[in-house]
């Protein structure tokens, strides 16, 4: 079982959220910036072999955001606000309902199985995800790449 947060991300006014203590390190570590709030992260981040992350909402401000190999997230629901988003190998994360306000969402390895509320997603590459099985929701998304996954082809 995973530790509890040590300080979740507090909310400053209504767009404006302070990092986690972890969340603030991880960012400082990787971009040599001293972020405390969603306000001063950069437009883009990339954050991989992060095991200590596990609070993601203050992301949610990043316009395009790379993430990968972070077992301890397993909630992205705060992401949807995101334009551009990968989630590599998040075998934990199973709701994406949240993320169908994303332009450009690629899921790699994750243990998402209902991909039903991504149907306004403008590019969806899923790959590796062998419980997604009905995409039929997701005939309305511009460009759809399935790979290695359990769904048929509508």
């Amino acid at each position: 079982m995973d530790p509890p947060r040590s300080t979740p991300a507090k909310s400053v006014d209504s767009t404006v959220l302070l990092l986690s203590e972890e969340t603030h390190t991880i960012v400082r570590q990787r971009t040599g910036k001293q972020c405390l709030s969603s306000a001063d992260l950069p437009s883009l981040l990339e954050l991989h072999k992060c095991a200590e992350l596990r609070d993601v909402t203050a992301l949610g401000t990043v316009k395009e955001l790379f993430l990968s190999d972070c077992p301890g997230v397993d909630d992205v629901s705060a992401l949807g606000t995101v334009q551009m988003l990968s989630l590599r190998h998040f075998p934990a994360v199973r709701d994406v309902s949240a993320l169908g306000t994303v332009q450009t969402l690629i899921l790699v390895q994750c243990g998402v199985d209902d991909v039903s509320a991504l149907g306004t997603v403008h590019t969806l590459t899923l790959n590796a995800c062998p419980a997604v099985r009905d995409v039929s929701a997701l005939d309305t998304v511009h460009t759809l790449t399935l790979v290695n996954c359990g769904a048929r082809t509508m």
